[in-house]
């Protein structure tokens, strides 16, 4: 078995990249799942979390060469973190970092694990239940969603 992990960042930026890393202990290379990179020392880790935090220490170094290199514009970034079993299936582990998910065009109902075990579905059209009858008593809040609603944005 052996870790891959997934690097984000300009397509022709990795290209460029994947050319002069070819060989040597730390690789970048190209796969069905996107830009991969793989390194030596990897091998000898023994959770996602750890193959994580060594790929975010290569990367930085890596991102940083490849803007003074190439003259690039645009940061390098870890993915998702791929263990490669023998017959070549792939476990893999996301991380999920602090943001805004918008899914748009069906109804979504998120569960959210937390770490202590627990969930909570989250439906995307929850708010709206709490929105409208504050809307509906203050002025401010309805103008508010008024202006939202004038055109469509990017």
């Amino acid at each position: 078995m052996h870790w891959e992990v997934q690097i984000t960042g300009d397509t022709s930026d990795l290209r460029m990249l994947v050319d002069s890393l070819e060989t040597g202990d730390v690789q970048l290379g190209e796969s069905e799942h996107g830009y991969v990179l793989r390194a030596l020392e990897f091998e000898s880790l023994n959770s996602a979390d750890a193959v994580r935090d060594l790929a975010i220490e290569i990367v930085t170094v890596l991102s940083g060469s490849a803007r003074l290199a190439l003259g690039t514009h645009q940061s390098l970034n870890v993915g998702a973190v791929y263990h490669v079993r023998p017959d070549g299936k792939r476990d893999i582990t996301l991380f999920a970092e602090p943001g805004v998910i918008r899914l748009r065009g069906m109804p979504v109902t998120l569960m959210l694990t937390r770490a202590d075990g627990t969930t909570e579905a989250h439906k995307s059209a929850d708010p709206v239940a709490q929105w409208l009858p504050l809307a509906m008593g203050n002025p401010a809040v309805a103008r508010a969603l008024r202006l939202r609603n004038v055109d469509e944005l990017g």
